[in-house]
């Protein structure tokens, strides 16, 4: 039995089945990951912390209370939509809104640490900075999107319907951009590492 009838608009379809059945399992397995993070970070500060300085430490303390937030507001978002508007088809809401600003915020947290990683590792100053402008674009995109989507969510009962239509060349680039930059750090980490533990550099 269908909870709501879909929502259609000329190019983009709300079924409130299938959508709530993928967020829900995003959102679950998303906890389990945030579980593991937990796990690491209590890890990290009982065996690994004493010798490092304040800034790692502090980075691992606010990544930590950033996903404790991301996971709070994505749980929140599906008890609103399966208990708080059961009845009401709507494919934006304050949580989720919430939940895109607080990924924006990892996002940069953690591309901006292995950035530094990748100075340190290669000492090559235009690919530090062609990542660090990638970083920049995906940062400023994302909160470009997060703002629209709060703008959006009074725009009841089309809201999210009408934020994917226009803006989906936003939501669109500013992932491509990050998986990108995503891709080029994971090439240039893995590059640099192998190149440090070949038996041929005797420097390393």
């Amino acid at each position: 039995m269908n909870m709501v009838s879909p929502f259609k608009s000329e190019i983009f379809v709300l079924q409130s089945n299938g959508n709530l059945g993928a967020v829900e399992v995003a959102t679950f397995l998303s906890l389990v990951l945030y579980g593991i993070s937990l796990s690491q970070g209590y890890t990290y500060f009982l065996q690994s912390a004493k010798g490092d300085g304040f800034t790692p430490k502090a980075l691992v303390t606010v990544l930590l209370i950033l996903e404790t937030f991301h996971s709070f507001t994505a749980a929140m978002a599906i008890y609103y939509d399966t208990i708080t508007r059961w009845n009401n088809a709507e494919a934006n809401s304050y949580p989720i809104a919430a939940n895109a600003l607080l990924e924006t915020l990892i996002t940069l947290l953690v591309q901006g640490f292995f950035l530094c990683q990748v100075y340190r590792l290669s000492e090559k100053v235009p690919i530090s900075i062609v990542c660090a402008l990638l970083a920049l674009l995906r940062f400023i995109g994302g909160i470009a999107t997060c703002v629209e989507a709060f703008l959006d969510v009074p725009n009841t009962p089309e809201n999210g319907i009408h934020f994917v239509v226009h803006f989906r060349w936003l939501i669109t680039s500013t992932f491509a951009v990050g998986c990108a930059l995503d891709v080029l750090i994971a090439a240039f980490m893995t590059c640099h590492l192998r190149k440090s533990l070949s038996p041929w550099n005797s420097e390393r």
